[in-house]
């Protein structure tokens, strides 16, 4: 079930920071919106409607109380939560504040993980909600996908949009996958072929007559789609910011097999339609909110919701 995404405006004369904010939060639930001062934020504020207000104290043109103040004196936006992050949350301030009913202060620095739960909470989102995915990284997965898929069938690829499945049932014949690993940029990717897909690209790569190709003899081809469509993903990936390491792939088959569920789900998918036949590409990535480096966690713990490692 879809869920409209939650309007986020964050306010901070640090454009690093607001960089930082954008790639960290844009997910599925969450749409992040900057502003680099509190006037530009009243005009945004002004002109659309928000879920929530994240914004900074110490700003040029209009400060962080007197942004609040414009705020909650307007009709449009006035019963709006307030999340104030400062360095500069000294009595005097603390009680402005607290005399304008904000919902929550956050002293700096803080970490993006407790920024993140805050909002979370406040908007009522859920941990199963919250499986994000930072819209760079579906367009990074797809666009390697199509490229690597385009340059095997040298045709026109039909894609469909990504969608989540909570689930790991089988898809096709075989599926191939394989592991990131990276400080934080690190999960799994699966490439599914149809039966007819991993013949066709038998033939293809081997000149073999349609006749003399079983799909049982090539399984392994599945491993090396999922391994370059994987390697087109790394290389992707440092463009925007990211680095990783790639794990050995492996394969499952069958018509009843299913995609090994390394990660807890949902996980997205895509489908691609080629002159080969279907195939689908699902990936999840870990959770970046779930990396502490004052506690390091296994990689397992890191890949499980919380709620679901207090029910074991």
């Amino acid at each position: 079930m879809r869920t409209l995404k939650k309007q986020i405006l964050m306010v901070d004369d640090e454009k690093e920071l607001l960089e930082l904010y954008r790639d960290f939060f844009s997910s599925s639930t969450l749409e992040i919106h900057t502003a680099e001062n509190g006037l530009r934020a009243l005009e945004l504020i002004q002109s659309q409607a928000f879920d929530l207000v994240v914004t900074d104290i110490n700003m040029p043109h209009l400060n962080g109380l007197q942004l609040i103040r414009c705020i909650k004196a307007s009709e449009f936006n006035k019963a709006i939560p307030i999340i104030v992050i400062s360095s500069h949350l000294n009595q005097d301030n603390l009680e402005k504040l607290e005399a304008l009913k904000l919902v929550e202060t956050l002293e700096k620095p803080v970490s993006p993980k407790i920024i993140l739960q805050n909002i979370h909470q406040i908007l009522g989102i859920s941990l199963k909600e919250n499986q994000r995915y930072n819209p760079k990284l579906i367009d990074l997965f797809q666009g390697s996908a199509t490229k690597v898929l385009g340059d095997i069938v040298k045709g026109s690829i039909g894609e469909s949009k990504p969608e989540p499945y909570e689930t790991n049932d089988s898809f096709g014949y075989v599926t191939g996958t394989v592991s990131f690993f990276g400080a934080k940029f690190f999960g799994t990717m699966s490439v599914s072929c149809e039966e007819e897909f991993i013949c066709s690209l038998a033939e293809n790569l081997f000149e073999t007559g349609h006749e003399e190709v079983n799909a049982e003899e090539f399984l392994g081809l599945a491993n090396e789609l999922v391994r370059q469509i994987g390697e087109q993903v790394l290389l992707n990936a440092k463009q925007i910011g990211f680095s990783s390491l790639l794990g050995s792939p492996f394969y499952s088959h069958g018509h009843n097999h299913k995609a090994p569920a390394l990660l807890k789900q949902p996980t997205l998918y895509m489908n691609f339609q080629t002159s080969f036949g279907s195939c689908r590409v699902g990936f999840l990535l870990g959770n970046p909110a779930h990396l502490d480096s004052t506690n390091q966690k296994s990689a397992p713990e890191i890949f499980l919701h919380d709620e679901e490692k207090k029910a074991s």
